[in-house]
C-alpha cells in the first residue's frame, strides 16, 4: 500500500508544484509606446497565474499592432513560485509618409500625406491625405481604437472626396464630378482583444453636376444637392497573426446602416452588409487568401445606390465603377507565393480570381445571378514587401477574362489588395 501512494506522488506530485504567479511585466526596448498600453492590451495582469499559451496569444497580439518589429519574451523566478516576465521589443518607426496610388487604364488615384499610428504612444492615430482621384480632395483623422481602460475607443474624422462619377440612369449613364464633404464620430466598445463592436453617427454634403450631354431628360450643368445623415452601427472580429510578408486567420466584419437624405427622402435607403477575410500559411512560403462580402439595401428604383463593381474595390480589371445596384455579393481569392526574399524586401508573385454580382436598383433579388449582373475576372500579379518599413507593400496586378480577351485591365497600388 505504501509503494502504491509513493508512485502516486511521483506521478502527481509535480504538477501541484507548477502554479506560477506574475509578479512584474517589463516591457524593454521601448522609445515611444506606453508601457501602461500594452499593459491595458494583453490578457495576462500581473498577479495572474502564469498561462503560457495566452502568454503566447498576448505577444502576438503585441506585435500584430503593427509598431514592432520583433517581441522576444523571458521567464525569471523572483521567488519560490513567483515569476517576472520580460519582453524584448524592436520597436519599428510609427510615422509613415502616405503614399498609397493606384492606377488602371484611364484613371489614377493618389493619396499624399503623413499618418501617426501611434500618437501619444498609446496606439492612437493622427493623420491626414491629399486625395486627388481624377479631382481634388483631403481627409483628417483621429483614431484611438482603445483607450487604456481596455474597452472603449473612439473615431474622428472629417473630410472631402471629389471624384468625378459615372452614374447610370436605366440604360443610359453620364458623368458626373462628384463632392461629398462630410464628418464622422464613432465610439468603441471591446468584449475582448479581438472583438469590438461601433456605434457611429455622421453627416455630410453631397453635390452632384452633370458634366456630359448624354441623358435624354439631363442637361450638361444640371447640379444635384444632398444633405444627408449617417447611422452605423458595426461588429468586428479580428483574429489576424502577421508572419512578416505572410498573414494567418480571419476578421469579420458585419454593417448595419442608415442613410437619411433630408431633402430627397425617396433616396434615403437602410443597408445591412457583411464581410469575412480568411488566411492559411501553406507551406514555408505560400498564403492562401480569400474575402467574400455581401449586402443588401433599399431597393430604391435610383442611381444613387450604395454598392459598386470597380477594379480599385473589388472586381480587378473590371474598370472604373462600371456598375451600381442595391445589393451585392463579391468574392476573391488568391494565392501568394514568396519567390524571392534578400534584406531589403520579399517579393511575393499572386495569382488571383475576383467575382462581383449586383441587383440593379429596382429589379427582384434573383436578378443579380444574371450573365449581363455579374462579372469574374482572373489574373496575376507581384508584391513587394519592404523589410526596412513595417507591413508596407507595393502591388501590381492584372486581370482579365479568359473568354474575351479584350476585357481586361491592371491594377498598381500600396497595400494588399485585401
Amino acid at each position: 500500500m505504501k509503494l502504491n501512494y509513493f508512485i502516486l506522488a511521483l506521478v502527481f506530485l509535480p504538477f501541484f508544484g507548477q502554479t506560477q504567479v506574475v509578479r512584474d511585466i517589463h516591457f524593454n526596448g521601448l522609445t515611444r509606446t506606453q508601457p501602461q498600453f500594452l499593459e491595458s492590451l494583453i490578457v495576462t495582469k500581473k498577479g495572474d497565474q502564469f498561462k503560457e499559451d495566452q502568454w503566447e496569444k498576448d505577444v502576438q497580439l503585441i506585435l500584430n499592432l503593427g509598431f514592432f518589429f520583433q517581441a522576444d519574451w523571458t521567464k525569471e523566478e523572483v521567488a519560490p513560485d513567483t515569476i517576472a516576465l520580460n519582453v524584448e521589443l524592436k520597436e519599428a518607426f510609427s510615422l509613415f509618409p502616405i503614399l498609397d496610388f493606384a492606377a488602371m487604364q484611364g484613371n489614377f488615384r493618389l493619396q499624399l500625406g503623413a499618418n501617426q499610428i501611434n500618437w501619444l504612444g498609446r496606439g492612437y492615430t493622427l493623420g491626414g491625405f491629399y486625395q486627388y482621384y481624377q479631382r481634388h480632395g483631403f481627409r483628417i483623422y483621429q483614431l484611438a481604437p482603445r483607450h487604456l481602460n481596455g474597452k472603449t475607443g473612439h473615431e474622428l474624422l472629417i473630410g472631402k472626396v471629389s471624384t468625378i462619377e459615372p452614374m447610370y440612369f436605366g440604360e443610359e449613364n453620364s458623368d458626373f464630378n462628384y463632392d461629398n464633404s462630410s464628418v464622422y464620430g464613432a465610439i468603441n466598445y471591446w468584449f475582448d482583444p479581438y472583438q469590438k463592436t461601433s456605434l457611429g453617427v455622421g453627416g455630410f454634403f453631397e453635390r452632384y453636376e452633370n458634366t456630359q450631354m448624354r441623358i435624354a431628360d439631363l442637361d450638361s450643368g444640371s447640379v444635384f444637392t444632398m444633405y444627408k445623415f449617417q447611422l452605423r452601427l458595426m461588429h468586428e472580429i479580428r483574429k489576424l497573426n502577421l508572419h512578416q510578408e505572410r498573414v494567418e486567420g480571419y476578421y469579420f466584419q458585419g454593417l448595419l446602416e442608415r442613410i437619411e437624405t433630408m431633402d430627397h427622402p425617396e433616396i434615403s435607403y437602410s443597408r445591412l452588409s457583411s464581410q469575412f477575410k480568411g488566411f492559411l500559411r501553406v507551406g514555408t512560403k505560400g498564403n492562401l487568401a480569400c474575402n467574400v462580402k455581401a449586402g443588401i439595401a433599399t431597393n430604391n428604383e435610383t442611381p444613387f445606390v450604395p454598392f459598386v463593381l470597380d477594379s480599385y474595390i473589388n472586381v480587378r480589371g473590371i474598370g472604373n465603377r462600371v456598375a451600381r445596384g442595391t445589393a451585392e455579393l463579391t468574392a476573391n481569392l488568391e494565392f501568394r507565393q514568396t519567390i524571392w526574399t534578400n534584406s531589403w524586401f520579399y517579393l511575393q508573385a499572386n495569382f488571383f480570381t475576383d467575382f462581383g454580382a449586383l441587383r440593379p436598383p429596382g429589379a427582384e433579388l434573383n436578378e443579380m445571378f444574371h450573365p449581363d449582373h455579374y462579372d469574374y475576372f482572373s489574373g496575376i500579379g507581384l508584391r513587394v514587401h519592404t523589410r526596412k518599413l513595417w507591413n508596407s507593400v507595393i502591388r501590381f496586378d492584372y486581370g482579365f477574362q479568359l473568354e474575351n480577351s479584350g476585357r481586361s485591365g491592371y491594377v498598381f497600388g500600396i497595400k494588399q489588395y485585401f
